[in-house]
């Protein structure tokens, strides 16, 4: 978060306080005003839409834009182990010393399916050029917060999966969970690039 907040001008809130003991943690935040974003999409206006719209697109091209030391890696801010709910059973993961890598450990469990031939597939699938770029890795309605008259957006939430990740996952995690929400789909098919393949396969992935 705090990387986020010099890095950018997204609205990330301030941490105030972090506590971690050997079996827990907290974290204080500074609050941030808003409506939750979909609670607040079915009263906004066609320009307070469009404004919301504009300012994702123009927040998420900045990370895009966020340059890597010694590119290629893959993991945290500091390039330590990355969390992800979709991976790993939600234990922390990686770092990862490139695409290749990360690939091996994205079809591992495919590796012990009964049928060989899923996991050759899905190998031949995956590519390994990538740009690896920084990402939210968890972007989604309820992590971000507007004004509902005009389409401000006043915070981004829930950093705690963000770090380098390939180009397409956030475009795949936008959709992951959250793909039975039209508006949403079509919402994040605007503001950012579209990976479908990629996520075609990461949805087969999930599967294993």
């Amino acid at each position: 978060m705090k990387f986020v907040k010099c890095h950018t001008n997204i609205p990330v809130p301030s941490v105030l306080e972090t506590r971690i003991d050997k079996s827990n943690g907290s974290l204080i935040m500074e609050f941030l005003p808003g409506e939750r974003f979909d609670r607040a999409w079915p009263l906004m206006s066609l320009e307070a839409r469009e404004a919301t719209r504009i300012q994702l697109k123009t927040f998420f091209d900045e990370l895009r834009a966020l340059l890597q030391a010694n590119a290629g890696w893959m993991g945290s801010c500091t390039r330590g182990p990355v969390y992800d709910h979709r991976l790993n059973n939600g234990v922390p993961c990686g770092p990862f010393d490139s695409e290749y890598d990360f690939n091996n450990f994205l079809t591992e469990p495919v590796s012990r399916c009964p049928i060989p031939r899923m996991a050759e597939r899905c190998c031949q699938c995956l590519s390994n050029n990538h740009a690896i770029t920084f990402t939210h890795a968890d972007l989604c309605y309820t992590n971000i917060l507007v004004d509902q008259d005009t389409g401000h957006i006043s915070g981004i939430l829930d950093w705690e999966m963000a770090g380098w990740w390939p180009e397409y996952w956030e475009y795949s995690k936008a959709l992951f969970g959250f793909r039975h929400a039209r508006w949403w789909v079509d919402l994040v098919h605007d503001v950012l690039k579209p990976y479908e393949k990629e996520w075609q396969l990461d949805s087969e992935l999930q599967n294993f």
